[in-house]
């Protein structure tokens, strides 16, 4: 069956409170952008749900098209301008197609399983960083506040960590 970009857009629009038909006509518009190689109809699917103020619709459209668009280290953007009169521009330029997002999207539509629901989004939520633990900045700001004493910190770090063991200032000739 051809793909008529008009008719998906319009049926869209409509289904955007039915989960299910929903995931279904975006995912024909993702295979259709994927074909193409044009997100334009991407980006008109984006701004039907901004039409409607539907921001849980524009959430999941953007995690979508990020993961689907993540085959490679170039990250795709959804520009959402503040100025109405601009439009909403999908940049994939550089990126490549994660058929394993393609794959699970498909399987998501034939279980019919809603675009709105949990698995839907667990799916395709973005990994999160994991960012190393800036230990300088959370002791420094723990001495700031009032009534932190380094000494008692110390103490109960040592029985919190046994393989760390402090000795007080004094006692550091006999220790040795």
């Amino acid at each position: 069956m051809t793909f008529n970009a008009k008719t998906n857009l319009a049926n869209f629009g409509r289904s955007l409170g039915n989960g299910a038909t929903m995931g279904a006509l975006f995912c024909d518009g993702v295979l259709h952008a994927i074909d193409t190689q044009n997100t334009n109809h991407l980006a008109a699917m984006f701004s039907k749900a901004k039409a409607k103020e539907d921001t849980q619709a524009m959430r999941i459209i953007k995690t979508t098209v990020l993961a689907v668009y993540s085959g490679n280290d170039v990250d795709a953007k959804i520009v959402d301008p503040v100025d109405e009169n601009k439009p909403i521009v999908i940049k994939t330029k550089g990126t490549a197609v994660n058929q394993d997002m393609v794959r699970a999207m498909k399987i998501l539509v034939a279980d019919e399983k809603s675009m709105r629901g949990k698995i839907w989004a667990d799916t395709f939520k973005p990994a999160k960083d994991t960012a190393a633990i800036d230990y300088e900045k959370i002791i420094a700001a723990l001495v700031k506040k009032e009534g932190f004493v380094m000494d008692d910190f110390v103490a109960t770090l040592a029985t919190k960590t046994p393989t760390i063991a402090f000795v007080p200032a004094g006692n550091i000739a006999e220790a040795a």
